[in-house]
């Protein structure tokens, strides 16, 4: 389920993952084993971070979820660490100039964990459409998430 914070938030992360499958998969295992109550909590974290309007920022919902983290047993924790990426992969080095501004930029908003999911997503849908179609093609080929169907949370 962190992964899933991630791949909202930091959607190229997915990136430092294997490339086979959907990388978003040990978060949904991982899920699955949490109690009802647990998976309510995370919905409503979630729900919450994500709600339009919304002003929780990123470093909030991180926080949120910690504390929920904490309270899981050690092997459910050591799992969530296994599946956690540590940083934004580099870019890849087939990417035009253009991508690779393109990229830095989203980069940027990814990484400032002082901005909501919502503003997040405003600022990439901007920055992708002000892209040429060859430069939004050349992402979306590298986003090795494109075959993954991101879950929205719900209430």
């Amino acid at each position: 389920m962190f992964k899933l914070v991630v791949a909202l938030c930091a959607v190229s992360a997915v990136a430092a993952l294997p490339l086979s499958g959907c990388p978003l998969d040990g978060a949904k295992d991982i899920f699955k084993s949490l109690t009802t109550e647990q998976q309510a909590e995370v919905k409503s974290i979630f729900a919450e971070a994500s709600a339009p309007g919304s002003t929780v920022t990123k470093a909030q919902l991180e926080e949120k979820l910690n504390a929920v983290k904490a309270q899981l047993s050690p092997e459910l924790q050591a799992k969530i660490a296994e599946i956690t990426p540590t940083g934004l992969p580099a870019l890849p080095a087939n990417l035009s100039a253009e991508a690779q501004q393109v990229a830095n930029e989203i980069k940027d908003i990814i990484t400032n964990k002082d901005s909501t999911i919502a503003a997040d997503r405003e600022q990439i849908k901007g920055i992708i459409e002000k892209a040429s179609p060859a430069v939004q093609a050349e992402l979306k080929e590298a986003n090795p998430a494109k075959n993954c169907a991101i879950p929205t949370p719900s209430a």
